[in-house]
């Protein structure tokens, strides 16, 4: 599948360009997610996107120790934004960090795709990982396998994923007028030599027809071969 868009990558900053999307990231401080957004429409998307939490409770208890941590040996690969985190904030894990632009289908004004890639080395731990997005919302609604981030004006904010990567975001958190409805992977056994690769494809769609528009992110998910991430 050929890119959808480009980053540009500076130390741990990356500026990126994905269909009509701008944002900012910062690589040590992965819980801000994608950031000044700029998108299509009047007002712009207000919030930020795909948050990663290292430790799930940090984003209940909005914990200031996520506030940096080390990335190591990030780089671009076409479409794809690739980092390494070991023991993120001394979590037992390492958390290989994919995020890939897709390109725009239909009337898709963005498309993009965040992998979390987890391993330990321990034979028994219980890693517990959160992303979440949190934006201006009209009106915000969490399913089963899907989200849907309605703006207050022609677009929304749609994210989808499959059956047993994340425990479903049974509620709408509403912090700073910012709507959230966080994906969680929350205390699961791991042990080693097993690696466990979660998938959120997130896209940016006319309002009119976003529920439509995440049923068919989830469909498309469940038809395709889980991508290769090494």
């Amino acid at each position: 599948m050929a890119g959808g868009g480009q980053w540009l990558l500076q130390g741990t900053h990356a500026n990126v360009a994905c269909g009509a999307l701008l944002a900012e990231l910062d690589l040590s401080r992965p819980h801000l997610g994608l950031h000044s957004l700029k998108t299509p429409g009047e007002p712009a998307l207000a919030g930020k996107l795909l948050s990663i939490w290292p430790r799930a409770a940090d984003l209940s208890a909005h914990d200031a120790s996520s506030s940096r941590i080390a990335p190591e040996e990030p780089y671009v690969r076409g479409s794809d934004l690739v980092v390494m985190y070991r023991e993120p904030c001394g979590e037992p894990y390492w958390l290989q960090l994919y995020l890939r632009l897709l390109p725009s289908e239909g009337r898709q004004a963005a498309a993009l795709e965040v992998i979390l890639s987890i391993q330990t080395r321990l034979w028994e731990a219980y890693p517990s990982i959160a992303v979440a997005s949190a934006l201006r919302t009209s009106e915000t609604i969490a399913r089963n396998d899907y989200v849907i981030y309605r703006a207050g004006h022609d677009w929304s904010y749609i994210e989808a994923t499959l059956p047993g990567d994340f425990q479903a975001p049974h509620h709408v958190l509403v912090s700073n007028e910012l709507s959230s409805a966080p994906w969680r992977f929350d205390e699961c056994f791991m042990e080693r030599g097993v690696i466990r690769r979660l998938r959120l494809r997130a896209a940016i769609v006319p309002r009119r027809d976003d529920e439509a528009q995440a049923l068919q992110l989830v469909e498309a998910l469940q038809g395709e071969q889980p991508p290769l991430t090494a």
